[in-house]
């Protein structure tokens, strides 16, 4: 999946809950996304990437998005098909006091599937919630509390369908003329809501037009290209370059 880095690297102090811990934004392309699945208008993937509670929040919240909040059976029965065999995944669950458990969001935790057993919070340190899937055949699952410097990935969700565009328009057309040696910005709208609108841009022909990956064509010499535009989606538009003197 190509999308463009997000912010370099930034050192951050996040506080929530009872917590001062020191975190570290991660680049977007550095970490794959599972499948996306949706349930409610709400999108859901898997961050294939292990790292502490504190850093997969932030990490979400760069993409647009927050770590999932499961508030009724129906939304867990909707991203179940996202777990893999024996792998654990944050939540944006946590406790304060270790009797009431919140989601980051806000919302009113009424539906909890714990574990047999869960919460235990063994070591008087396990002040976040992660999702188990503990049989391989049948998709079972249960909830978990566990410290929030665990490793773990973690499944992110945005409440909107328009992670990806559907489409996209070229404003400044889709037949374009270009002087010899000057250059020409394609300007793209993306529907509203959309998150994720980095494209590709791919020239058919670099000896007559070249493209930039930030959409700047420059004419090289008399002639005809394509600039081709891709979304991470595969959602495309094709370009059409007229390079005169």
């Amino acid at each position: 999946m190509k999308k463009r880095l997000l912010s370099a690297t930034l050192s951050l102090v996040l506080s929530i809950c009872c917590f001062n811990v020191s975190a570290f934004a991660l680049p977007s392309t550095t970490y794959p996304l599972s499948e996306i699945v949706t349930y409610n208008g709400h999108s859901y993937a898997i961050v294939d990437y292990k790292t502490d509670w504190f850093t997969a929040k932030e990490y979400c919240e760069q993409l647009g998005g927050h770590l999932v909040t499961i508030t009724s059976e129906d939304e867990e029965q909707a991203i179940i098909p996202l777990y893999r065999y024996k792998e654990y995944y944050f939540t944006g669950g946590y406790t304060e006091d270790h009797e009431t458990w919140k989601w980051i969001t806000g919302e009113t935790f009424e539906y909890s599937n714990w574990a047999p057993g869960e919460p235990n919070n063994v070591g008087g340190v396990e002040t976040v919630i992660h999702l188990n899937r503990f049989e391989e055949v049948f998709p079972n699952s249960g909830w978990n509390d566990i410290p929030s410097s665990s490793q773990e990935k973690f499944i992110i969700e945005w409440d909107t369908l328009q992670v990806y565009p559907t489409s996209f328009i070229v404003v400044n057309g889709y037949f374009l003329n270009v002087r010899n040696g000057k250059t020409l910005q394609i300007v793209l709208e993306f529907p509203s809501g959309a998150i994720f609108t980095d494209v590709t841009w791919v020239s058919s022909d670099p000896t007559i037009a070249s493209v930039d990956q930030n959409g700047l064509v420059k004419g090289l010499k008399n002639g005809t290209a394509t600039i081709t535009i891709t979304a991470a989606n595969g959602v495309t538009a094709i370009v059409a370059i007229k390079v005169t003197y």
